[in-house]
């Protein structure tokens, strides 16, 4: 009878106690409520708490959109949602492209539940609000800062990309022709300053045709007189805008579907948008770029000396015909025309100039006795252009043809132009530098241009084949003071790792790490739905997700990505060295490379670190390899550092400039 007597107090003390609860949550939504100065807030009914809790939040958006609305420029922007809309729900558009993990302190009370429905109530401070839209402005100006550095480099690719991107993210400000940064060493208003410098990075590039042979196309594209580094573009074919290309070191080979008259030239689009990029790295950019209409579209003004047919009704972005697959859009069309004859010589000359550098090591030791090298690169040169792998056979080892079988089978391989060849001594061994190919991918419209290497044994067959470096990643290396073997080595396994990737070659992969190798990878996340609580959501923001792996885990997971992608592209370049050379350790070198990843399924930007022991130079070992979002980002001054804080978010950041 007592224990019965004691349950009922019991069940009467909760219940009192969540009366007082839910009175006092009620009084508290009200004064908030009534705090117009202080505070936004919205409430929902709904028929579950995760239900109400979502309409919630969604009045809360419109009632965000309907404080912050005045602040908006109205003409500078266009929702893809159509130009028949009231400016209150443009402007909820664009407040919608705040993922609720940026509205990091939006607090939540359950004003009520029964078993029909439940009320929440949602509420964010303005000054929490005001920090969302600084979180946002930082962002740009971090776009930027990275635009310039490509553009720097010439990367226009990468630069049109981060600008586009930066100006996309402002368009989403409250009062975004406020925003002001120094850029070029001024002050400037970003909205008036980006749509006329992406013009001028447009009028500073310049395609011309430096070889037409049917549907072969060899391209010469500078960038301020210099070649560029790498730029993506398309080519009209008359109906629609064809395959993605990447020109490389200035040059670029396309393969046109059908024969096109030479005179009537060619007409480009440079690619900034790139979307599939966007997905993986940026969500938020990824939400704005599929809110707003193309903003560069009525900005950008591309000056040509062969202005495009006006009357064309490709000419202007709005109009072009874009097939739907294709995850791009294109900020100018320009035309392309042979030149005279005087021209066309010089532009030749011009390709033979940059196929040879693309071949020269700098200071390496040149080969000596070559014509039996020189042979076998010709043979193998015709092998994959008549398509009979076979026939050079002779020219490989086991383990080099199997390499070489991989390459010409990584999408549809093509050798173009007419290579020009050097060799140089490695150790034992003898590199020829190089033979440029394109390698196109039709699932995905992908097309890349690669120099490729061929390594010589000391009995004179080819056993390994290679991307060749971007000059800029190979001149990081060869302008050091170290002795030209260290050089050479270093090269070779750099070139060496990065087709291992596109090759797909576990294999080799597993014998170039040690076996207790620390192995971090980074993976850009999506942002993490909010978790709910009685009272507010706690939205962790983590965009990058640090993982440890055994050698035998990272292999596994590799076998994997390698079996779902169509292809793996990895590029190289800002190259940063660190040697170290004690009496314990030997030779040591800490590389820090900007590596941009590309794949079927998935794509990245960031910084790879690999420890390499280099004792034996025919069989570097990486002892440490991690990944991360920006160079030398300052949270750990070691790898012993790094691997003592295995429990912070952070784990696998690591400071080149310390080792």
């Amino acid at each position: 009878m007592k224990r019965t007597i004691s349950f009922v107090l019991s069940c009467i003390i909760c219940l009192t106690l969540a009366g007082q609860s839910s009175r006092d949550q009620k009084r508290w939504a009200r004064s908030i409520e009534t705090n117009h100065e202080e505070y936004i807030s919205a409430r929902s009914v709904g028929p579950d708490e995760t239900t109400a809790h979502s309409m919630a939040l969604a009045a809360l958006v419109s009632q965000i959109s309907v404080d912050v609305s005045s602040a908006f420029k109205q003409e500078d922007f266009e929702v893809q949602t159509g130009n028949q809309i009231s400016s209150t729900s443009k402007v909820e558009s664009i407040i919608r492209t705040y993922s609720t993990a940026r509205l990091k302190d939006v607090g939540y009370l359950v004003l009520g539940r029964s078993a029909q429905e439940t009320e929440v109530f949602c509420y964010i401070s303005r000054e929490n609000l005001k920090k969302v839209f600084e979180a946002r402005e930082a962002r740009v100006k971090q776009y930027i800062a990275q635009a310039q550095d490509a553009e720097k480099q010439r990367k226009i690719d990468d630069a049109l990309t981060f600008y586009y991107w930066a100006y996309c993210l402002l368009k989403t400000l409250p009062n975004a022709q406020e925003v002001r940064d120094v850029v070029d060493g001024r002050d400037e208003r970003i909205g008036f300053w980006l749509p006329f410098h992406i013009k001028r990075v447009m009028e500073n590039l310049e395609t011309k045709i430096a070889k037409w042979e049917g549907r072969e196309i060899d391209l010469l594209i500078d960038y301020d007189g210099e070649p560029v580094t790498t730029l993506q573009f398309q080519v009209f074919n008359g109906v629609q805008l064809g395959r993605i290309y990447t020109a490389k070191n200035g040059r670029a080979h396309i393969t046109l579907p059908e024969m096109m008259n030479k005179k009537d030239g060619l007409q480009i689009a440079y690619a900034y948008e790139r979307i599939g990029e966007a997905q993986s790295a940026d969500d938020e950019v990824m939400a704005v770029l599929n809110t707003l209409r193309n903003p560069f579209g009525k900005d950008v003004v591309v000056m040509s000396e062969n202005p495009v047919d006006e009357s064309a009704e490709y000419n202007t972005p709005d109009n072009i015909v874009v097939n739907s697959s294709a995850a791009s859009t294109f900020a100018n069309v320009t035309s392309v025309v042979m030149g005279t004859p005087k021209e066309q010589k010089e532009n030749e000359h011009q390709l033979r100039q940059l196929q040879s550098e693309a071949s020269e090591a700098a200071t390496s030791q040149l080969a000596k006795d070559i014509k039996p090298l020189h042979r076998a690169v010709r043979m193998v040169v015709d092998a994959i252009k008549i398509g009979r792998y076979e026939s050079a056979r002779a020219c490989f080892t086991e383990a080099g043809y199997q390499m070489f079988e991989q390459l010409i089978h990584y999408g549809e391989a093509r050798v173009i132009g007419k290579p020009e060849y050097a060799f140089y001594v490695v150790n034992d061994k003898v590199v020829c530098r190089s033979i440029p190919m394109s390698f196109s991918f039709p699932n995905s419209r992908q097309s890349f241009s690669d120099d490729v290497t061929l390594t010589f044994n000391a009995e004179g067959k080819i056993e390994a084949v290679a991307f060749a470096l971007d000059q800029i990643a190979r001149n990081d290396i060869f302008q050091t003071s170290w002795p030209d073997n260290v050089k050479m080595v270093i090269a070779s396994f750099m070139e060496n790792y990065q087709t291992a990737f596109a090759l797909k070659r576990l294999d080799y992969i597993e014998q170039l790490f040690h076996d207790d190798a620390i192995i971090i990878t980074g993976t850009v996340l999506k942002r993490p739905k909010m978790v709910m609580e009685s009272q507010k959501s706690l939205m962790g923001k983590p965009s990058v997700k640090y993982t440890e792996h055994s050698k035998q885990q990272y292999i596994e997971n590799l076998r994997a990505c390698f079996k779902q992608n169509d292809f793996v592209h990895i590029r190289f370049t800002e190259t940063d060295f660190r040697a170290s050379n004690n009496e314990e350790n030997g030779e040591l070198y800490g590389i820090q490379i900007h590596q941009n990843y590309a794949s079927t399924t998935y794509s990245d930007d960031g910084y790879l670190f690999l420890l390499v022991d280099f004792n034996k130079p025919e069989q570097p070992l990486i002892l440490l390899r991690t990944w991360q979002p920006e160079r030398d980002p300052g949270i750990y001054s070691s790898a012993t550092e790094a691997m003592r804080r295995r429990g912070s978010r952070n784990f696998g950041l690591y400071n080149m400039s310390y080792f």
